[in-house]
């Protein structure tokens, strides 16, 4: 007789850099929910990352004349 084991999976899902608004955000996340529903997945947390803007430097020679 085969023997059963319960487990319980914990994964993290990450997805490409977007640009949303507060209302987009819950509009993806409903998207995400209602696509992990037909596999017995669910969504425990949502972490929001903000990204630091990095602007590029820029170096500006020094004219010592």
């Amino acid at each position: 007789m085969a023997e059963f084991k319960r487990i319980k999976v914990h994964a993290t899902l990450v997805s490409g850099v977007m640009l949303l608004t507060d209302d987009q955000i819950d509009d993806k996340l409903a998207e995400v929910r209602d696509r992990l529903a037909d596999s017995g997945l669910t969504v425990e947390s949502v972490e929001v990352q903000e990204l630091a803007a990095t602007l590029p430097t820029l170096e500006i020679p020094v004219y010592d004349g």
